[in-house]
């Protein structure tokens, strides 16, 4: 029963136990008397329960450790580590599939000001708004994932540069509407690549932040496609 809970899933073990302890019960002299049959009964269900519930805490704390591999603590977002493995996945699925990729690259506009003007725990609730304004207004299969400080990288997979344009112009808009610290609004540049053939994951991410850099150049709140 202690094994099942391991080898096998929960919901597995737990059937295999109950239809152990039911079998048992028909083997012919397993049991002296009723009273160690219960005795026995008894304990074999006190055993597949504590094995269930070391199992579910087990797996729980699995789930737990994987979340803080790749997830950054403050925002939620995916982190830097979890970047690397989704653009490969996303560059051979481009490849093999023969479709597109995009990627925008943000910085939120000016962001030392919020911090020096309003605090850093202001700073840290415009993140947080940032990404959950993302993760409610993009397709379920874009992914987004902080890059450092205040850079937010958006992975937009089967998208070109047209639907990359459109991502951004949608989230500008709700950003400019819902994002204000008081009297401050918040802006956000972006720097747009479409994978290209060949290219690797270093240099695509690098034309999208000379992309963004130039969207900082002409004006900020602003994106610009990289070449």
């Amino acid at each position: 029963m202690l094994a099942n809970s391991f080898i096998t899933g929960r919901n597995i073990a737990v059937t295999l136990a109950l239809a152990g302890i039911a079998l048992a019960q028909f083997i012919p002299g397993a049991f002296d008397d009723p009273v160690q049959r219960a005795s026995v009964v008894t304990t074999q269900l006190l055993v597949a329960l504590f094995a269930f519930i070391f199992a579910h805490r087990t797996a729980v704390q699995h789930r737990m450790l994987e979340t803080l591999a790749t997830h950054d603590a403050l925002t939620g977002a995916r982190n830097r580590r979890a970047l690397e493995q989704e653009l490969d996945i996303a560059m051979a699925a481009s490849a093999r599939q023969l479709r597109p990729s995009a990627l925008l690259l943000f910085d939120l506009d000016h962001f030392k000001q919020v911090n020096d003007r309003y605090g850093h725990e202001a700073g840290d609730q415009v993140l947080c708004q940032f990404v959950a304004l993302i993760h409610s207004h993009t397709r379920a299969n874009d992914r987004l994932f902080r890059y450092g400080g205040e850079e937010f990288v958006l992975l937009l997979e089967n998208t070109g540069i047209a639907g990359a344009q459109a991502a951004f112009a949608k989230l500008q808009a709700l950003v400019h509407a819902r994002l204000r610290v008081q009297d401050m609004p918040v802006t956000v540049s972006a720097g747009g690549a479409v994978l290209q053939p060949g290219e690797t994951r270093e240099q695509w991410l690098a034309r999208a932040d000379a992309a963004l850099y130039r969207a900082k150049q002409n004006g900020r709140d602003r994106l610009e496609i990289a070449d």
